[in-house]
């Protein structure tokens, strides 16, 4: 048998005789009269095993392809295979993409968007650490840490925008224009041209974070 032709699937659902099984590896059929999927799985059988016994029936929706690759653990990637790849610090999960007819990583993105990038610049540090399908909490757990923290960020003003210098040097410009006024008018028009100018560069700033 040869790797690349391998899929997986869990046994379908109510059928008995397979209770210490969950996921069968094999040769994928499909009975196109009835839409019904079976893998010949050899694997959990022996020579002696009867035909029955090896074509077992399964969860269409939960057929995975094997990708032909292995992770940095030797352990063999599937479709629907979430994995964690420490030197791109990143985590995403495979996927099969049709129209280009190859596999694909979806990098889980801070937004928590998903970001399709070709799977072979990752396979060298990508560690399989569960599926779709056993495991879907650990993308939740990492799309609710990426919001949280893109929440925090975004609530937390920034520090040290400018230095203590700078600071000083506007402090003293600020008092300075205050010196000059004579009388209470123009220190109105002042805090008018203050407030203006304040005004509109709130504007500007909301401006460019919205079209960033």
């Amino acid at each position: 048998m040869k790797d690349r032709y391998l899929y997986k699937a869990k046994v379908k659902d109510g059928l008995t005789g397979y209770k210490d099984l969950d996921w069968v590896i094999g040769n994928l059929i499909e009975e196109q009269s009835t839409e019904r999927y079976f893998i010949v799985d050899l694997s959990h059988f022996d020579k002696n095993s009867k035909l029955n016994d090896i074509v077992i029936e399964v969860e269409p929706s939960t057929i995975c392809k094997y990708t032909g690759l292995h992770d940095k653990n030797g352990e063999l990637i599937w479709e629907n295979d979430i994995a964690n790849c420490m030197d791109a610090e990143c985590c995403g999960y495979i996927s099969w993409n049709e129209s280009e007819a190859g596999f694909y990583f979806n990098v889980l993105l801070e937004d928590g968007r998903f970001e399709e990038e070709h799977i072979y610049d990752y396979q060298d540090c990508m560690e399989v650490i569960g599926n779709n399908f056993d495991n879907p909490e650990l993308l939740e757990c990492n799309i609710k840490d990426l919001k949280e923290k893109q929440t925090e960020e975004t609530l937390t003003p920034e520090k040290d925008l400018i230095s203590e210098e700078e600071r000083a040097k506007i402090v003293d410009t600020i008092e300075g224009l205050f010196n000059i006024c004579t009388n209470e008018y123009e220190l109105k028009e002042l805090l008018d041209i203050f407030e203006d100018t304040i005004e509109q560069e709130t504007e500007n700033v909301m401006y460019e974070l919205e079209n960033f």
